[in-house]
């Protein structure tokens, strides 16, 4: 069973970036020299709707190092949230079949008090 990590807001229609740190069982890398990552931004895990695609070859998931990956959100991703709280989870893409790794986020999202004079 993943575990679910809860992440500072998001704040609508600001860039967002979050790093994490995470250990494998035993010690297991998670995120080796050239592995790639995807995560789907839904409101629920249920919902049908991909609020936004994050993968490390679009530049939303970054891998820092073995056990670190930043979760970067551009201010127009933020900005199409309409809800409350997002959720995401990590898979990694580069071995067949996909390898899910059991890292789940549950970030509130806020709407802010200043906002852009556009």
């Amino acid at each position: 069973m993943s575990q679910t990590i809860q992440g500072p807001p998001i704040v609508l229609s600001y860039a967002y970036t979050l790093r994490i740190a995470v250990t494998g069982q035993g010690g297991d890398v998670l995120f080796p020299d050239g592995c790639e990552l995807r995560a789907d931004v839904r409101s629920y895990p249920g919902a049908r709707s991909i609020l936004a695609e994050l993968s490390t070859q679009n530049g939303g998931l970054v891998r820092i190092d073995d056990g670190t990956i930043e979760v970067r959100l551009t201010a127009e991703q933020t900005a199409a949230i309409g809800h409350s709280s997002v959720v995401l989870d990590l898979a990694r893409t580069d071995p067949n079949p996909d390898v899910y790794l059991y890292v789940a986020l549950k970030i509130p999202v806020q709407k802010p008090v200043t906002r852009g004079q556009a």
